[in-house]
C-alpha cells in the first residue's frame, strides 16, 4: 500500500508531519510545487502548497490515483458521495457541518468510522478486510455515479439564464 498526505499550506505544520513520519520503513518523498517527481516509487508522499487553491489543484491532480481516502467530516465528503471514492473518517468530529457531513455519506454507504485510536492504529488490517469481504468495492460503487456531479455547469447555467432576465 501506497499513502499520500496532504500537509495543506502551513509549512511548519508539514515540516512537523516530515519529522513525525521519518521513523516509519518506507520511501518517503516531497511533493511540492518547487520539485517534480511523478515517477517516482514511494510509500509516502508528503503534499504541500502555498496557498489553498494551489493544495487543491494538486489534490485533484492525484485523485485518479486514490483508491480510498481518509480525512475529517468536511466538503471533501462529496469525493465519496460523488466519485466513489470510500472514505474512512476520523472522530471526533469536528465543525460546523461535519456531523451532517458524516451522516449524508454514511446513508449513501460511502464512509467507514475511523471513531477510536484503535481502528485508526488499524487502518491496514481494515483496509484489507474490507477488500477481502467486498465491501470496500461495495463503498466504491454506493458512491460512483449516485448523484449529478455537474454543480458548476448547472450553477453557470442558472447564472446566465437570471442575468438575461
Amino acid at each position: 500500500m501506497k499513502a499520500i498526505i496532504f500537509c495543506g499550506t502551513n509549512p511548519h505544520k508539514f515540516e512537523w508531519v516530515k519529522n513525525k513520519v521519518r521513523s516509519w520503513k518506507v520511501k518517503i518523498i516531497e511533493d511540492k510545487e518547487e520539485i517534480s517527481n511523478e515517477n517516482e516509487e514511494f510509500g509516502l508522499k508528503l503534499v504541500t502548497r502555498k496557498t489553498r487553491q494551489k493544495d487543491t489543484q494538486r489534490a485533484v491532480q492525484l485523485i485518479p490515483s486514490l483508491d480510498v481516502f481518509v480525512a475529517a467530516s468536511h466538503e471533501r465528503t462529496n469525493w465519496a458521495a460523488g466519485l466513489g471514492l470510500p472514505m474512512f473518517v476520523l472522530f471526533p468530529l469536528i465543525g460546523t457541518f461535519a456531523s451532517q457531513n458524516f451522516e449524508f455519506a454514511q446513508r449513501q454507504k460511502v464512509v467507514y468510522a475511523l471513531d477510536s485510536p484503535e481502528k485508526a492504529k488499524n487502518l491496514g488490517g481494515i483496509l484489507r478486510s474490507l477488500r477481502q469481504t467486498g465491501q470496500l468495492l461495495q463503498m466504491a460503487k454506493n458512491g460512483f455515479g449516485a448523484h449529478s456531479i455537474t454543480g458548476i455547469d448547472t450553477a453557470v447555467a442558472y447564472f446566465i439564464k437570471a442575468s438575461k432576465c
